[in-house]
């Protein structure tokens, strides 16, 4: 049997467990706990975007749920296209692969 969709409409993000579903921001306003970071790849060039979401009034164990989506550059991608999931409960990496995961311009330092 299908489960029932999540919800929570002011969540940034949320995870879903067996049975429960756990909206990831503070309980106490509605300020974003998100971030994001650059993936780059094995020659250090940026390859990608990663999306990070986490807390939420539920905690996991000692830890906090955390959610990541990586959305890694194919120009040749043009509907976006799943690549896996990699979770232990409490943190989630989900891998998507797109060309909007391309750099269009990057800014580094070190150049």
């Amino acid at each position: 049997m299908p489960q029932a969709p999540c919800t929570g409409k002011d969540a940034f993000a949320q995870i879903r467990t067996a049975d429960t579903c756990f909206d990831l921001k503070p309980s106490d306003n509605q300020k974003a706990d998100t971030f994001a970071l650059e993936v780059r790849d094995e020659n250090g060039d940026v390859n990608g975007i990663s999306l990070n979401y986490y807390g939420g009034a539920a905690s996991c164990g000692d830890s906090i749920y955390w959610l990541t989506v990586n959305v890694t550059c194919d120009k040749t991608v043009q509907n976006i296209t799943y690549v896996n999931t990699l979770s232990n409960g409490c943190q989630t990496l989900i891998h998507y692969v797109h060309e909007s995961g391309c750099p269009v311009l990057v800014f580094d330092k070190f150049v």
